[in-house]
């Protein structure tokens, strides 16, 4: 049994955002770069540290959890994601735009999205730590409900484990044991447990700080997308390793194994300002930023609401976590203490398991409500196209202390998507029983065209106030594509080409190209404002493009020799810029097959990079 008073409480948690402040500093300017760096100072010095997403993203949860409450729910992130944080980089976009169309957690972290293993997530791990100090376990759950907006897996499973290092560095400080906690936290064979033990193994064989940076790289590298999480979860406790008392040395080092570098500084100060507490970390690192807190309020949307300062910061995190502790029995605050006891490893592991922080299902939507949870999950996936039968499995769990009895009923919402059934049509549950519904709908081939269709399912039980949820299905691309030889994407000037062949269904944004040559395809992309919309047209390609919008080109791509499909982090070849007009676009494309191993995507956002969930495509 560990105590834990509200002073020392205070000053881990200023620790925390100290070294969070101070890593990502170090760290932001080199973002992106793979090879072994050499810093041992900031490169870049100003008051308040750079604004990093590192830490804006957390000021977004404290303002979920100031305004929201405490029991926030996987559907309470996703809305405060896309009501106060702006950004669409990597996950962050393909994550909201899955959310606009219907798609809620956790199949907004997994659908249709190249980045849902990278680091975005595990970045933002500190403030589930900080108001559940001491509970690794309450600390995780938190951490899995945010990370699965934007995530899945490996990147789940590393904000988990950093969640529950910082969690337990609250009442205990040594390194040892705080990792034996973290590795109990995930499943052995995740890939970034592996990253993690590999790099242990090979510091504690060869005390070589280059060696374990390799062996991670050689198990687990992935260069094209340096954001992967496992690589810099390890890269992140190197530094720990490596300088185990001395702030400086430890945080360059994590930074210079590069990749990830904000997030892998970032996140190493945090854990060693909790466990140092803001007292022990040195000054030479923290004055030169000062107490100011740098954000880019454009981005973040909390109108001034945000703490300006990292004392601020510490002073309205600990109000949420003295409520918080509240509903685990503690009596928390201004000269308090409470007893804390941090389980065993083998412990640990199995209170993980039993609450079921290792099952987060690809295909599977969870929502809450005041007396019950409702589990959606989509058998062959979320992708319904007119003439096809979409169907869900509803698990509905009765969370109250009393019987649930009574009809439910589902019905359309979209025009087109009919025969409709629900099976069973009642339910009839005890305190903590679970009943499994099977919903199914047809859309029909002639449907209006939307790009999810929407039913809603509605439970009428004795004893609790009705309730109706949605259930989305969303279209895939349509196009009619056509093969040709290489040649004839060189003859393929101003005029857009016309297109003859088969149709094909793109379920995410990979075109699936021919194994040489060229692929011609048409499409038409229906707007369903009575605006004209100023479109981007993103076309992220290992090999050359074309496209036309309207009959205008828009895009001629040649190509590049490695890409990130994403809204935003590819050169301006990738991107072109059009209007759409109110109602039905064409769309023409071609793409020639080079010699070069690697994809080609398609998809179109706003000028500021936001993915839209109102557009369909129909050949």
């Amino acid at each position: 049994m560990s105590r834990l008073d509200w002073n020392t409480y205070v000053n881990k948690t200023l620790g925390c955002w100290m070294g969070k402040n101070a890593g990502g500093t170090l760290g932001g300017p080199m973002e992106g770069r793979r090879e072994i760096l050499t810093l041992d100072w900031y490169p870049v010095v100003q008051e308040g540290g750079i604004p990093n997403d590192d830490l804006e993203v957390q000021l977004v949860w404290l303002h979920a959890l100031e305004t929201r409450g405490l029991h926030l729910s996987a559907e309470d992130f996703a809305a405060e994601w896309l009501d106060h944080y702006l950004p669409n980089w990597d996950e962050y976009g393909f994550g909201k735009t899955n959310v606009r169309k219907g798609l809620l957690p956790p199949l907004s972290g997994a659908f249709n999205n190249k980045f849902s293993t990278s680091m975005g997530c595990p970045i933002r791990s500190e403030i589930w730590a900080c108001i559940a100090p001491g509970l690794p376990v309450e600390a995780a759950r938190l951490a899995r409900l945010d990370a699965m907006v934007d995530h899945t897996d490996e990147s789940i499973y590393a904000e988990m484990l950093f969640a529950v290092i910082e969690s337990a560095a609250y009442v205990e400080e040594d390194r040892d044991k705080l990792m034996e906690l973290g590795l109990a936290s995930i499943p052995d064979d995740c890939r970034t447990a592996r990253a993690v033990r590999i790099m242990v193994d090979t510091w504690n064989a060869t005390k070589d700080w280059k060696a374990s940076r390799q062996a991670v790289l050689d198990l687990v590298g992935d260069y094209a997308n340096f954001t992967d999480a496992p690589q810099n979860i390890a890269f992140t406790l190197l530094g720990w390793y490596s300088a185990p008392d001395d702030f400086g040395k430890a945080i360059c080092d994590a930074v210079n194994c590069g990749y990830d570098t904000d997030c892998t500084g970032a996140t190493l100060g945090s854990i060693i300002g909790i466990a140092w507490g803001g007292d022990r970390l040195p000054k030479r690192w923290l004055d030169p930023l000062g107490n100011g807190i740098a954000i880019i309020e454009a981005r973040t949307r909390l109108f001034g609401q945000q703490p300006k300062t990292l004392q601020e910061l510490t002073e309205r995190t600990g109000a949420v976590a003295i409520a918080a502790l509240a509903q685990h029995g503690h009596v928390f605050g201004p000269g308090r203490e409470i007893e804390l006891s941090l389980p065993t490893p083998a412990e640990l592991r199995q209170q993980m398991q039993a609450a079921g922080l290792w099952s987060t299902a690809r295909n599977v939507i969870e929502r809450q409500f005041h007396h019950g949870i409702a589990r959606v999950e989509y058998p062959a996936g979320p992708v319904l196209a007119p003439g096809a039968k979409g169907v869900a499995r509803v698990a509905l769990t009765n969370t109250t202390e009393r019987r649930m009895e009574g009809p439910v009923a589902a019905a359309s919402i979209t025009p087109g998507l009919g025969d409709v059934t629900i099976a069973p049509a009642s339910i009839d549950l005890e305190p903590g029983q679970t009943a499994t519904l099977e919903v199914a709908a047809t859309l029909a081939t002639d449907a209006a065209p939307r790009c999810h269709a929407d039913l809603v399912v509605a439970v009428q039980a004795e004893g609790i106030a009705p309730w109706s949820f949605p259930i989305s299905f969303v279209r895939p691309m349509f196009w009619r594509m056509a093969s040709r030889d290489a040649a004839a994407f060189a003859a393929l000037t101003e005029t857009e080409p016309a297109v003859k062949g088969e149709m094909v269904a793109v379920e995410g944004n990979r075109i699936p190209l021919p194994g040489s040559g060229t692929l011609l395809g048409t499409t038409r992309v229906f707007n369903p404002s009575a605006h004209e919309r100023p479109v981007r047209i993103c076309s992220p390609s290992v090999h050359p493009v074309k496209i036309w919008l309207n009959g205008e080109r828009v895009v001629d791509n040649p190509g590049a020799d490695r890409i990130r499909p994403s809204y935003h982090s590819n050169g301006p070849a990738h991107y072109g810029a059009g209007v759409l007009k109110p109602g039905w676009n064409t769309m023409s494309a071609a793409w020639l097959r080079s010699e070069k191993d690697g994809e080609s995507h398609f998809f179109l956002t706003d000028p500021g990079g936001k993915g839209w969930g109102d557009l369909a495509f129909q050949a």
